[in-house]
């Protein structure tokens, strides 16, 4: 297998930009890597926000006999409480990070023919 092909492979299913630095192209890779890692943990850090408000109303719904202390009550609780807890910020930045990922693996295939001649 070719080097460009193992680096299209290494973006697409491992971590964007992993891939460019299989092929020494360390600028771009240290971008792909440090942009994804950046999104990756602004959604953890939402997530991170989110949870506690979540569980709390929860919490506050059980305790005043609102809901069932029951799996299927919390979740359905959960899920009519969620949109108004979230932003759409997880989302946003959830497709951004998809097409952060999606632009490094077609950077690399663009650039194919280049990598394969060197």
């Amino acid at each position: 297998m070719k080097l460009s092909t193992k680096a299209i492979l290494l973006s697409a299913f491992v971590f964007p930009g992993t891939g460019h630095l299989l092929l020494k192209r360390y600028r771009s890779g240290f971008i792909f890597v440090g942009l994804c890692l950046l999104l990756v943990s602004c959604i953890f850090i939402h997530a991170v926000e989110t949870g506690p408000l979540l569980a709390a109303h929860i919490s506050a719904l059980i305790s005043n006999d609102l809901i069932e202390p029951t799996f299927e009550s919390i979740i359905a609780a959960a899920q009519k409480q969620l949109p108004h807890i979230q932003s759409g910020l997880a989302t946003t930045l959830s497709i951004v990070t998809l097409i952060v990922w999606a632009i490094s693996i077609f950077d690399l295939y663009r650039n194919k023919p280049t990598l394969d001649q060197s």
